[in-house]
């Protein structure tokens, strides 16, 4: 009897969880569609600045991204290089860049690395859509606590992976408790949504 108690408390929790979760998804694509047709441009939440890291904290941010590598058994003959850009180049990646962090803020992409000597949270980001022979990682920095969306993103370098395709990239870093989206990073500070108030219910890891 205990059992089948228990049976019908956990169906009708499940039957209520999803009751929710389907109101909230349509109240968030609601918003969603009302905000698309009303405003065609995409609301940019971050900033980003080119600010100068030290060579050797360069070096090391890039062997610690090699090693996490490692760690998930990915092939052996995968390079990691960092990969110098002129400053036209630069500031061409730049805006390629922004749109990225503000369109695909809920996509996992960041990849958490170390800490900075300013105690900065140090990220490589995997970019969407990269050319061939064209950087395909980017070295960022986020506040240790972020305080308010005026604080920027500050991007150091550029480095390319080789050896595997992103698209597989994605999939293996997936399984990586550091690989996480922006948007989780500066979860408190940016304008609550349905959608987001939702997915904050929801396991931050992978099952």
């Amino acid at each position: 009897m205990l059992r089948s108690r228990l049976f019908k408390i956990l169906t009708l929790t499940i039957v209520i969880f999803a009751s929710i979760a389907f109101e909230c998804f349509a109240v968030g694509e609601g918003v969603e569609d009302h905000a698309s047709s009303s405003s065609p441009e995409v609301q940019s939440h971050y900033q980003v600045e080119t600010t100068h890291l030290e060579p050797w904290e360069r070096s090391k941010l890039i062997n610690r991204l090699k090693q996490r590598f490692l760690d998930l058994n990915l092939p052996q003959d995968l390079q990691v290089s960092e990969i110098k850009l002129s400053h036209t180049e630069i500031e061409d990646q730049l805006e390629s860049l922004r749109r990225q962090l503000n369109t695909d803020g809920d996509r996992k992409s960041l990849e958490s690395l170390d800490l900075t000597q300013d105690r900065w949270k140090a990220h490589a980001l995997i970019l969407r859509d990269a050319a061939h022979d064209s950087p395909n990682i980017a070295i960022l920095t986020t506040p240790y606590h972020w305080k308010s969306l005026t604080e920027k993103i500050r991007l150091h370098a550029f480095a390319r992976v080789e050896g595997i395709d992103i698209d597989a990239l994605h999939k293996e870093l997936d399984r990586d408790y550091n690989y996480n989206p922006i948007n989780s990073l500066a979860r408190y500070i940016l304008p609550k949504t349905p959608e987001s108030e939702f997915r904050s219910l929801l396991p931050r890891f992978p099952l």
